[in-house]
């Protein structure tokens, strides 16, 4: 969880699946965004994480190109979840462009 003056801004959960490592509901409040909170929270989470593991996720269509710019690689077709187009995509290490 990130905070600024003990009051919480964002947030970013994980889980382990029979795929791997599945990031998940990456949230950061209205008022913070633009200002690299949500970067900070995935370089947390992917640092948290053994090299070994795959870590994937499945990125609102809107949002692609922030995940591709810290190292995630679309995997296959965007495709609908509750309506909303996603993309699924996999982490490459040896990729990160920050």
């Amino acid at each position: 969880m990130a905070t600024i003056n003990k009051r919480p801004v964002g947030t970013f959960r994980w889980r382990k699946t029979f795929k791997g490592i599945k990031l998940e509901r990456l949230a950061v409040l209205q008022e913070h965004r633009k200002h690299g909170i949500g970067g900070k929270l995935t370089q947390f989470v992917i640092d948290q994480i053994s090299d070994e593991d795959k870590i994937y996720l499945n990125a609102q269509e809107n949002v692609i190109h922030f995940y591709s710019r810290r190292g995630f690689h679309p995997v296959g077709s965007i495709f609908k979840e509750a309506g909303i187009p996603h993309q699924e995509m996999t982490f490459i290490r040896e990729s990160i462009n920050k």
